[in-house]
């Protein structure tokens, strides 16, 4: 089986950003709104995704993962 990636978005400033870990390849991407590539952490230990999880929801992110559509949630 197969582990879901998952997803959070939040707003800095009038930006929105993205953020996608994918537990396969250990690896947290961070994009802006037209999807450049602003950070990734490879090598991420489950005690860090899980730390970086609760950083994400302290700023304000959500996590939308586990929506079909997730832009009508906005």
């Amino acid at each position: 089986m197969t582990a879901m990636r998952k997803l959070w978005i939040w707003l800095d400033g009038a930006t929105l950003i993205k953020a996608v870990y994918n537990p396969q390849d250990r690896t947290l991407s961070i994009f802006d709104e037209t999807d450049h590539l602003l950070l990734r952490r490879t090598g991420l230990s489950p005690e860090q995704a899980q730390h970086l999880a609760t950083r994400l929801a302290i700023i304000g992110a959500r996590r939308m993962d586990d929506h079909d559509e997730p832009f009508t949630y906005l």
